[in-house]
């Protein structure tokens, strides 16, 4: 689903105060609270979504009303993580939405880094950077998000060379084939 260009604070149903703290108490994410936000159909129109998102979303959903509250965890379940994640970059208050896409995305990383940690086992940079970005979470500060913005870069330069050296490696196999 694709589309922007409205004030997302006017979109959100039931945002309230309570509900953001619940969903970051101790400066975690409360995933189960995440998802009980909610948005309706009339909202995610206004956005412009894509017609083959719209489209999964109005046929699994069937005779819904247009402004019946509709939990970000239906969307997961009719539509997949991808559509999800659009509507929360599109129609929860911006500030909630980055928070929750930080945290997704070090979820996603910390699912990963035990096979990255098995290849490269003294490279820290992926580890110091998902603990950078949950500081951040936990405390939003400037010096945190630049904290976290240079440790992701770190990661990213760590990355690079590991690819680089194995094109090198590819490279010298192709060689020594020839």
């Amino acid at each position: 689903m694709i589309g922007r260009d409205q004030n997302p604070d006017e979109l959100i149903r039931d945002a309230d105060e309570q509900r953001v703290s619940e969903m970051w108490s101790n400066g975690t994410m409360n995933t189960e609270a995440a998802m009980s936000y909610t948005t309706t159909l009339s909202a995610i129109r206004s956005h412009g979504p894509c017609a083959s998102g719209w489209k999964t979303l109005i046929t699994a959903l069937g005779d819904y009303g247009d402004e019946t509250p509709l939990p970000l965890a239906r969307i997961v379940e009719t539509n997949g993580i991808g559509d999800a994640l659009w509507a929360v970059a599109h129609v929860l208050p911006e500030d909630v939405a980055k928070r929750l896409g930080v945290t997704f995305a070090c979820d996603c990383a910390e699912r990963a880094l035990p096979k990255f940690e098995a290849k490269y086992p003294t490279d820290n940079h992926p580890r110091n950077a998902i603990e950078a970005a949950r500081r951040w979470l936990a405390d939003p500060t400037d010096e945190n998000r630049r904290a976290a913005a240079y440790a992701a870069y770190a990661a990213y330069a760590a990355a690079a060379a590991y690819a680089a050296d194995a094109a090198a490696d590819a490279a010298y196999a192709a060689d020594d084939d020839a």
